[in-house]
């Protein structure tokens, strides 16, 4: 099992070799069936990681070895426009992980050979805890940068100049007689 050294880093030039290696191209897998007939379709040889699977990786690993713990350390890790963008399928993706888990026992990620098992299922809520933690305090925070830009058209009374009502006396019913 391979362990990466920085959780979140950013593109690293590959070799020209590497890119060929990871690029996708198309084969054909023949099938045999028991009556003896095959047939073959066109199948991906050398799929490698996207980008998205290997953030989504990152969250996921990252929380479950302890590079962040709550919410401010993970948006210090990742930018807010990260968040705001992909932070609703992060939190779809763990949620399949954990339903996946609880069905077969363990999942495996598209990234750094991890498989992920029930054990991590606690790890696994809590990351979905700060996820959504994470998405609401960005978005606070977008809606506050939105208001602040908005001017305010009233002015402030000035102390000490505010005069209080007259006391009235109001009767009602036989008392007015």
């Amino acid at each position: 099992m391979s362990t990466p050294t920085n959780m979140v880093s950013g593109p690293q030039s590959a070799s020209e070799e590497e890119t060929r290696k990871r690029q996708v191209s198309f084969g054909t897998t023949t099938t045999l069936y028991e009556d003896g007939s095959t047939s073959e379709e066109e199948t991906k040889e050398g799929d490698g990681p996207n980008l998205e699977t290997m953030v989504f990786g990152q969250v996921v690993s990252g929380y479950i070895l302890g590079h962040y713990a709550c919410s401010d350390g993970f948006r210090r890790i990742y930018e807010d426009s990260l968040i705001a963008d992909k932070s609703d399928e992060w939190i779809a993706g763990v949620e399949t992980m954990i339903a996946g888990i609880e069905e077969t026992g363990s999942q495996s990620m598209y990234y750094g050979d991890y498989k992920v098992k029930r054990v991590n299922l606690p790890r696994l809520r809590d990351l979905l805890k700060i996820l959504r933690l994470a998405n609401l305090e960005v978005r606070y925070a977008k809606l506050l940068a939105q208001t602040q830009e908005i001017p305010c058209m009233t002015t402030s009374l000035p102390p000490n100049k505010v005069a209080e009502p007259p006391l009235q006396l109001v009767l009602v019913g036989d008392a007015m007689q």
